[in-house]
Order: C-alpha cells, then sequence, then structure tokens
C-alpha cells in the first residue's frame, strides 16, 4: 500500500489474489469487485494490447517480463514488469502516458 506503482498478483488459476490501492484507482474498479475473479474476465485477449502475452510468457516460462503497451479504454500508455511466482504472477505497473507523448513529440 505504500508503493506509488500499481501493484496485483494473479494467481496460477488466473484469479486476482491480491490487489493495491493505486491499482484499484487506475483501473476504477474496487479490490472486492477484483479479489478472486479472473484476469481474462477483465483483460481478454485482444489485438489493442499485449498484456495477456507477457503475462502468458512470465507465468508459463517462468521469466520476468518488462514491458510498455498502451490500453485503450483508458487512453493511457503503461510500462509493466511481471514476476514469476511459484504461486502465479506479481506485477506492477506505472502509468506513462506523459513520458510517452513527450518522446512522440520530441522524435
Amino acid at each position: 500500500e505504500e508503493m506509488n506503482d500499481g501493484f496485483y498478483q494473479l494467481d496460477r488459476e488466473w484469479r486476482f489474489s491480491k490487489i493495491n490501492h493505486v491499482a484499484e484507482k487506475v483501473l476504477g474498479i474496487d479490490r472486492t469487485q477484483l479479489l478472486g475473479k479472473y484476469f481474462w474476465d477483465l483483460f481478454p485477449d485482444s489485438t489493442q494490447y499485449n498484456y495477456p502475452l507477457y503475462f502468458r510468457k512470465a507465468m508459463n516460462e517462468n521469466q520476468i517480463v518488462s514491458f510498455e503497451d498502451y490500453y485503450i479504454k483508458l487512453n493511457k500508455w503503461f510500462h509493466a514488469i511481471a514476476y514469476p511466482l511459484t504461486e502465479g504472477i506479481n506485477v506492477f505497473f506505472k502509468d506513462i502516458t506523459d513520458n510517452h507523448n513527450n518522446r512522440i513529440e520530441l522524435q
């Protein structure tokens, strides 16, 4: 709860098992509505974002993944890191929309 980054944990069944207040705020969903829910119900496979691809890689290949991706529903760019665990994956993310837009302007 002390972190400035969004955080959630997904168990091996892809259910939300932990979530911090930053993630609640960014996603716009209260943690009581997320805990125990399947990730895929909220973020199904889509060509609009790559989160599922990276999260499967972290979980199935036991690899740390770090990536940037755009989430159209929130109109924001995020940097995310997923760490594999025995019980699933930990996901840390932050809104990098301003930084992303500044880079584009500089180019």
